[in-house]
Formats: structure tokens, sequence, C-alpha cells
């Protein structure tokens, strides 16, 4: 009996369940907060932003492969992405959102 590659690339399964994404998604949720917090100025803004964050992650299967550095520069990367989106919602919705205006 042989196997044909797509037979055996179709059985191999991640290590990556939903159980371990969300742990390991969990160890980050503070740097991300902080990062949206720090671009968005208002905390239920930033958590919005946070969630949308940790949801495109959560669908990138090769974050979870990268090492501590580079999944953290991804972190801040998304964060910031989705920070500087909800803040262009916020600002064609008429809403008053400083947006690192430090």
């Amino acid at each position: 009996m042989t196997v044909s590659v797509a037979e055996v690339r179709d059985e191999v399964v991640s290590p990556w369940g939903h159980r371990e994404k969300v742990a390991l998604l969990r160890q980050y949720e503070s740097s991300c907060y902080q990062s949206t917090l720090y671009m968005l100025k208002d905390g239920r803004y930033a958590m919005e932003a946070a969630k949308q964050a940790f949801i495109c992650l959560y669908r990138t299967d090769e974050w979870f492969e990268l090492g501590e550095k580079e999944r953290m520069n991804q972190l801040k990367r998304q964060a910031i992405k989705q920070a500087l989106e909800y803040s262009k919602q916020l600002h064609s919705q008429g809403s008053k959102c400083a947006v690192g205006t430090d």
C-alpha cells in the first residue's frame, strides 16, 4: 500500500489546538492592551482594538511557531495596526479619540 504526500499532509495535526492557542495568547494580554491603550488613550477603545489584534493572531498559525522575541514584535505590530484601524472608525463616526498624542 502506498501513501501519497497529500494524504500524509492531511494527517499532520498542529500542536496548537484551541486551548493551547488561548493559553499562549493570554500570556500577551497585558502587552497587547498596553500598546493599544497607549495609542488610543481610552480603555474601552483599547480593549476592542486588543480583541481584534488577538483574533488576527489566533487565526495566524505561523505566529505560534515564532520565537519569543519575534512573537512579541508581531504582537506589537498587530496591536498598533488594530489601534489605528479602530481610530479610523472612530474618527469617521465623529468620536474624539487621541491617537498617540502624548
